[in-house]
């Protein structure tokens, strides 16, 4: 089994700083093995295979995004923070985004606070603060703006490779 490692924020409330059954400040990797435990008790890991996991995972994001479908940004936030019933349905949906996540992380041996802290410094190197700021222009059209001509497989000169 994959460890799961977390940096919880500051404090109680803010983001980062998890919540719930297990209390403020619960260790992602602790809500991991709760999660796990969840799963091994009921026997559904003869269910959880990559493809299984990832499907469902994909239909969790679908749930997630039907409760936000033909709204707009401003009553998005406005309904997040006065109706409660609509917060719980969004978060609800994002616990099971996680909790699918989690669980096919842990079937592929990923550790993925690791492996997003090692894409957030490849895409801190393919977006650098003074091309980047303030546009949501891919890294090959701010590389174009700096003058690297994109390679045959269309990644810039002189940007970091991967995904």
């Amino acid at each position: 089994m994959t460890e799961v490692r977390n940096g919880t924020g500051g404090g109680p409330g803010e983001p980062g700083e998890p919540s719930g059954p297990g209390g403020p400040g619960e260790a992602f990797d602790a809500y991991a093995a709760r999660l796990f435990a969840f799963v091994r008790e009921r026997a559904w890991e003869a269910f959880e295979t990559p493809k299984n996991l990832a499907m469902a995972l994909g239909g969790e994001c679908g749930e997630l995004l039907a409760a936000l479908q033909w709204l707009g940004d401003e009553e998005i936030a406005a309904r997040m923070r006065r109706d409660p019933a609509f917060h719980e349905a969004v978060a609800s949906e994002l616990a099971d985004v996680l909790n699918y996540l989690l669980r096919l992380a842990r079937h592929l041996d990923v550790d993925l606070l690791a492996a997003a802290g090692r894409k957030l410094e490849r895409n801190r190197a393919r977006y650098p603060v003074e091309l980047a700021r303030g546009t949501a222009a891919t890294y090959t059209e701010l590389a174009a703006a700096a003058g690297n001509e994109p390679r045959p497989d269309g990644r810039p000169d002189g940007w970091p490779d991967g995904r």
